[in-house]
């Protein structure tokens, strides 16, 4: 009997997903063809079952993990530019721009806000509706929670 392709396509989905959260984690973007050879399809294919599986790009996903992987540094008062180097970024500069064109917000303007992190969070786990949720908060907010010491106020979000 044959397997269902749309689950069999799932798990190459968290496979590749998983793959990126790590690569970013040590430092570095992993590139299309090495995503590919994860999933065990051709670049062109693979492209276009993440893209209908998770209803974005992979250049997307990648982003925002690296951002995602960036919020628990601001909430420990790293400079800016230490921030941007270790999610990845070439310059400061690069990473304000994809911060603020994700959050709508600077990361400098945010940094302070606990309920503004915890935000930002959830703006970088989203997904298209109805699609699959391309990686797990709960390790991004273990994180968070132990470097803030501000109370949690919903007054205070601005997103």
């Amino acid at each position: 009997m044959r397997r269902n392709p749309r689950k069999l396509y799932a798990e190459r989905i968290d496979r590749v997903v998983e793959h990126i959260q790590k690569r970013v984690s040590d430092g570095s973007a992993p590139d299309l063809a090495e995503l590919a050879d994860v999933a065990a399809m051709s670049p062109f294919h693979f492209h276009r079952v993440y893209r209908i599986m998770t209803g974005e790009a992979v250049g997307e996903t990648v982003r925002r993990v690296r951002l995602a992987h960036s919020v628990p540094a601001l909430a420990q008062q790293r400079t800016i530019a230490e921030v941007a180097g270790d999610s990845g970024y070439a310059t400061s500069q690069a990473f304000a721009r994809a911060f603020k064109a994700a959050a709508g917000a600077f990361a400098s303007q945010l940094r302070s806000e606990a309920a503004a992190i915890d935000t930002l969070l959830e703006v970088f786990a989203k997904t298209a509706p109805c699609r699959r949720r391309t990686f797990k908060l709960a390790r991004y907010r273990s994180r968070v929670a132990r470097s803030f010491s501000v109370t949690r106020d919903p007054q205070h979000r601005r997103l």
